[in-house]
């Protein structure tokens, strides 16, 4: 959970009812594949648009993530994909998303 001004001044917690490492394994800290995080709009159908274009390539989201973008107009997606490599996944991310801020094999 973050608390705070997300923006300037992040403070990252964990809940009680949530152990750190679930918390971790939530977003695939396991698995190597390739991460990504990028900003989309925040409006129906875009998560389902990009996962259906991960999954018609062969690749498998193990780990998703949204939180609030930089306005209430788009939404911060975080996400892990196995069964691609990062090049084809930035090449098929990129026209799908209004900015891609990074992405990693991890």
């Amino acid at each position: 959970m973050i608390v705070g001004d997300r923006m300037s001044h992040p403070v990252i917690t964990v809940s009680p009812e949530l152990p750190i490492l679930e918390a971790l394994e939530m977003m695939g800290a396991r698995e190597k594949g390739v991460r990504i995080n990028g900003r989309v709009p925040n409006r129906a159908g875009e998560i389902a648009k990009l996962s259906q274009a991960i999954f018609n390539l062969g690749g498998n989201i193990i780990a998703l993530g949204t939180s609030a973008g930089e306005d209430p107009s788009t939404s911060t997606l975080t996400l892990k994909v196995v069964g691609l490599d990062q090049e084809k996944l930035q090449a098929l991310v990129e026209p799908l998303v209004m900015r891609l801020t990074d992405i990693r094999t991890c």
